[in-house]
Formats: structure tokens, sequence, C-alpha cells
């Protein structure tokens, strides 16, 4: 039990500089540190069992968004779509989502959630577009890599973040069709795109771009035709970020929750984590379900109270304040009688992170 120790999913979520959140069951079941820091909620606000998923966008937003869950759960491929988050004091913030299935216990699929925040870059986009690049400095300290065509997607401007994403000199660039950074692949994607920037239609979507040493990279593209005077499309600015790591990371994130999962499903003892900072435990295998006769969704609900089950004349491993006791420096460990929901009383030995069943009353 004690290698698991070193997977925490959890702590990875935390790290990566995009929102990360699970819909489970109508509900937030997990986010990570940056939706919290992102919405103005608290992680607590957001996964409370209260909380309306509806506060975070418009109502046009929101039917589109609850559809695309349905369908990865239903194993449908799902798009990255564009949306405005609602803060809770009320500012909106533009924002692209991912969307893929994962598993949520007992053979329920969720909604895991990519979201990326790009007010930012979409405030640029719009002061490129309407300035005729004007601000011509502030793009060449972009972090992100910017390409400008012409309406015969002739490329006439290449920042150097650009070029340092695709390996080229920008000058490299200057004259040269935009086809010939993606393969066959990958064009047909930019092609179905391009059709859209003939209409003025703004899309974002992902494609990977060839490098100058033949290898692609894997990017997120936002893309915004330019429109003349007469709203005749004259080119298109292209914006995207190298997003390689970051997708290594989320399947990385993915794989370390599956196999926790699938490792603690199969332990033949009753494997529970409690969360302190929630009060209320977070995630019960299998065996502890068949013994206590309770489901995971009854007891990871905020509703229910661990100490609940546990029998007065044993001392609770739990203080009041939800936290586990100590004894001499040592985690608390100790046999405790507790009650099923069906009134049978089992002696348990509990030790800091394994409910081991010692024997039947």
């Amino acid at each position: 039990m004690e290698h698991c120790d070193n997977i925490d999913y959890r702590e990875m979520g935390n790290l990566l500089p995009v929102m990360i959140f699970i819909y489970c069951r109508n509900k937030i079941a997990y986010v990570n540190e940056r939706c919290a820091l992102t919405t103005g909620y608290s992680t607590e606000e957001l996964t409370s069992p209260d909380f309306q998923f509806r506060r975070l966008m418009s109502e046009e937003h929101l039917s589109k968004t609850l559809k695309n869950f349905e369908y990865v759960v239903e194993g449908k491929q799902v798009e990255d779509f564009e949306f405005s988050i609602t803060t809770k004091s009320g500012d909106s913030r533009n924002a692209i989502m991912s969307v893929k299935a994962v598993g949520c216990g007992n053979d329920v699929k969720a909604a895991f959630c990519v979201v990326r925040d790009v007010t930012e870059r979409r405030r640029i986009e719009r002061d490129m577009a309407n300035t005729e690049i004007k601000y011509r400095d502030i793009i060449d300290r972009m972090s992100e890599g910017l390409v400008i065509q012409d309406n015969n997607r002739i490329i006439t401007y290449v920042n150097p973040r650009a070029g340092e994403i695709l390996g080229y000199f920008p000058t490299e660039l200057i004259g040269k069709h935009g086809s010939i950074m993606f393969d066959e692949e990958n064009m047909k994607i930019v092609e179905r795109e391009y059709q859209k920037h003939i209409h003025g239609i703004a899309t974002s979507y992902e494609a990977g771009w060839r490098r100058k040493n033949g290898k692609n990279v894997d990017t997120l593209i936002s893309a915004r035709p330019i429109m003349d005077v007469n709203n005749e499309f004259n080119g298109s600015v292209v914006v995207f970020t190298d997003i390689t790591e970051l997708k290594k990371k989320t399947a990385l994130l993915l794989e370390s929750e599956e196999k926790f999962r699938l490792l603690m499903d199969e332990v033949p003892q009753i494997i529970f984590l409690y969360s302190e900072k929630e009060g209320r435990l977070v995630y019960t295998n299998p065996h502890m379900h068949v013994a206590l006769g309770y489901t995971a969704e009854e007891m990871t609900s905020s509703d229910f109270d661990v100490n609940t089950v546990i029998l007065q004349k044993s001392q609770s491993p739990y203080d009041p304040n939800g936290r586990l006791r100590e004894q001499g420096g040592e985690s608390f460990a100790r046999e405790i009688l507790v009650s099923t929901k069906w009134g049978e009383t089992l002696t348990l030995s509990l030790f800091p992170w394994v409910l081991c069943i010692h024997r039947y009353k």
C-alpha cells in the first residue's frame, strides 16, 4: 500500500497551468487549484453537491457544454470548443475546453475536462485584427507562436516564438505557402478550418505543425480572419501554443488515476481515502461497500459522517475536527467496533491508510 503514496494525481493536477475538473453524475466531482483561482470560487464551493454548474457560464454555453459531456460519456468524440466563464465576481473570461471520458467508479463514466483560459490571447488577437498588427513589438515578445497569411495563404509574418517552435528562422518562412508546415493528415484539418475563415468565422482547434526537421509538434490553434473595409476576406492571423508537454502530463494524470483506482478496487481489504480538508471520505473501495453495506455514493457524500458508523464504546480514530488522532508520535491504530448499514457489528483494525477486517461479531 505504501508504494501508492508516491502517486498523487491530485497534486499533479494542481501543478498544471490549466483548469482541470471532473464532471460526474450532474455535479463537479474534482477541481484543481487553477479552477478556484480563475473562477473565484473555492474548491469546496465548486465540488459541493449544492453548487449549480450553470453559475459558471451563460445558458447558451451551458446547453452545448452539458451536451458534449453526454457525448463523451457515450463514447463519442467531441472537438475542443470555446465558451465564456462567468466568475464569482461576475466577470467573463474566454476559455477553450477539451473533454474526454474517464472512469468514475462502479463502471460509471465521467467527463474529464481540461480548460485553457485564453482571455489574454483573445484580447491580443482582436487588437491585431483591428490595428493591422500595429503593435508588432508586443507580438514579438509573445510566449505563443503567431503567423499571418494573406488571402492566398502566403505567409507574411512569423513572430520569434513561432520560429522557435517550428525550428525555422522567421525569415525562412516569409513568402512561403502555409501548406509547407503541415503533413497530409493535419493539412486536412487546417483546410477544413480555413474554409470557415474565408467566411469570416474564427476557429479554435488542435493540429500538428511540421517542424523543419520533419517531426510534428502538437499545438492548440486559434485562427481569426482579417477582413478589409468591405468585409472581404484578406488573410488570417494564426496564434498557436505548443501543447506537447501538456498532453503528456494530462495523459500521465489520467493513467495515474486509473491505475490507482484499479489497484485499490482489487485489494481484498477495506480501503478508503479520508480528506481532512473536506472532512469526508473521498474514495471507498468495493470491499468496503460489501462489508459495511453502503454504496460509494453514500459514503463519499458530503453528508456522510464516518464517525456515525463507529460505535460509542470505541474511541473514534478521528477527533471532533475530523483529524486523525495521534498517540506517542505515531499514527493512532487500534481495534474499533463498526456498525454496518443493516445493524451488524464488525471488529476492525484501523491503520493510518488501511482499514482491515479482523473478525466479525
